[in-house]
């Protein structure tokens, strides 16, 4: 059955069609199986438009950002051709500046005293590089919980914990739940969004546990089957763990509950890894209500809109410098990128398009 034909069905048709499938199980469990039935497989997001930079000769380096003057040297000239030439007083005799090393070099020491500090990485940048190194999970989560405090729309961790839903049954998720918009527009009203983090190692410690606990006597017979089918459930998690989605759909579950009536729910999670120390991943989703009905309603057929897409898109902690911006960057909805980008230049092409339409007086 193609995966098109099984988001017609409930899903209590799907576990009829499939009888001897364990489809319905702890989110731990879940594998692409699962999410190919439920309609919400993992898709690759696509690349974000980066802003242009504000003149072609800046650089940033750790922070501190370089011009590089296009303007010739006080020590320098020209020729009537056009090259640059050293100055007059790089003319002079070798012999004359060789007598006046002595008296022109300044105190080694005291100039040495005056030089400024070398330059230290800003504040959010020592988060970020933090958060890539740090192998401690409660580090992680400071410094993701200081990342995203202070920035232009602070998000802000809450008490409320992630509880996925299905019929009468309530399955608690572990993630730092961060309630918040990723941005907020003056002239708009604000995009609501949730954030969760957590680390792709507590995900395969839950898992381990959770297969422990589920053998009620531990003899070699158990141990070698639980071995076995960690070892399958790992392996099938290598590109994106199926655990995630269940994040975000507990999450769209959370938002239809505080803000009912609206028709899709934006969520996202940031998955780290402490064996991966140069990237993380950001997973968005847009949960139409209709799927949340679905789960709710396990035996009614939902509409051909009951499904979504999961985007993964990849995101590099270095430059430490530019790593908040490029988050931020990441949770942004499309609709409203254009309307947040400073440097648009939607007002030049009106400009020139206008121009073109008015007629040459000339």
């Amino acid at each position: 059955m193609t995966a098109q034909s099984s988001e017609s069905l409930s899903l209590r048709q799907l576990q009829r069609l499939h009888p001897r499938e364990r489809l319905q199980v702890h989110p731990l469990l879940w594998t692409s199986r699962h999410l190919d039935l439920l309609g919400c497989p993992f898709v690759d997001a696509p690349p974000i438009t980066a802003s242009p930079p504000r003149s072609s000769q800046d650089t940033c380096r750790d922070g501190v950002r370089i011009v590089a003057s296009s303007k010739p040297s006080l020590h320098e000239t020209h020729d009537p051709a056009g090259r640059r030439n050293a100055s007059c007083r790089s003319r002079r005799p070798l012999s004359d500046l060789d007598s006046n090393i002595g008296t022109n070099q300044p105190n080694t020491k005291q100039h040495a005293l005056t030089l400024p500090p070398p330059p230290s990485l800003p504040e959010h940048a020592r988060w970020a590089k933090v958060l890539a190194g740090s192998s401690i999970l409660s580090v992680k989560e400071a410094m993701v919980r200081a990342l995203f405090l202070k920035r232009s729309a602070p998000a802000k961790p809450t008490s409320t914990p992630c509880v996925l839903h299905f019929e009468t049954n309530r399955i608690r998720l572990r993630c730092l739940l961060l309630g918040a918009n990723p941005t907020s527009v003056p002239s708009q009203k604000p995009t609501e969004s949730s954030i969760s983090y957590l680390d792709a190692s507590s995900i395969r410690d839950a898992r381990s546990k959770y297969l422990k606990e589920s053998c009620q006597a531990w003899n070699n017979i158990t141990r070698s089957l639980y071995n076995t089918r960690l070892s399958v459930l790992q392996r099938g998690q290598r590109a994106h763990d199926s655990y995630v989605t269940a994040i975000l759909i507990a999450m769209a579950q959370h938002q239809c509950r505080s803000a009912p009536g609206k028709s899709i729910y934006r969520v996202h999670v940031l998955l780290s890894d402490v064996d991966n120390k140069s990237r993380m991943i950001i997973y968005t989703a847009e949960i139409p209500n209709s799927f949340l009905d679905k789960l709710a309603h396990p035996r009614r057929r939902p509409p051909p809109s009951a499904a979504f897409q999961v985007q993964a898109r990849t995101i590099e902690y270095e430059p430490y410098a530019t790593f908040q911006q490029r988050l931020s960057q990441a949770l942004i909805p499309c609709s409203i990128k254009r309307v947040l980008d400073p440097d648009s230049d939607n007002d030049d092409d009106d400009h020139h398009a206008e121009k073109r339409r008015r007629p040459d007086n000339g």
